[in-house]
């Protein structure tokens, strides 16, 4: 081969490796919103720790994640897909799983600058049928853990009302 080849070779070939790592740079795994958590809260005080997921929703452009925590109580975050992975824009929690005392569990998230409000709570009463946060109904998930969450990009009032069978 001469030299002209050689060189031509070797530009194709240093062309196609370079082509070859922006793809795997560009299309490379994606984080899950579950890794994010328990990267970002790993280290953290055992109230954020993630043990294990409970449940994971879509919600206006983002993921609400339940998850059960290092004291095995229950923890709800709030993240915004970023790319190919996520930020975490909200952690409400730490509820426990069982309550005697009261029927529905209370926690608010609020970011003015980046207009993120939510309300959260676990349902401890199976006769609880609606919530209502500031007038406005909230959303119900049943489940092995059964909570209620209120997401807006508007500030609300943070008055939770309940409706049971027993009413």
């Amino acid at each position: 081969m001469d030299k002209k080849k050689l060189i031509v070779l070797g530009l194709l070939v240093l062309i196609l490796t370079a082509m070859c790592v922006l793809y795997v740079m560009h299309n490379g795994p994606q984080k899950t919103p579950e890794q994010v958590i328990r990267k970002a809260y790993n280290d953290s005080a055992t109230s954020l720790q993630m043990q294990s997921v409970i449940k994971e929703l879509d919600v206006k452009g983002g993921k609400l994640v339940l998850y059960r925590n290092a004291n095995g109580n229950v923890v709800l975050a709030y993240l915004e897909a970023n790319g190919k992975s996520w930020d975490i824009k909200a952690t409400l929690g730490e509820q426990s799983l069982r309550s005697d005392v009261i029927p529905v569990g209370e926690f608010f998230s609020v970011d003015r600058e980046e207009n993120i409000y939510i309300g959260f709570g676990i349902i401890y009463d199976r006769a609880v049928t609606k919530v209502t946060l500031d007038g406005h109904e909230t959303t119900m998930v049943d489940g092995d853990v059964r909570f209620w969450y209120y997401f807006s990009n508007t500030e609300f009032e943070q008055d939770v009302t309940v409706e049971s069978l027993e009413q």
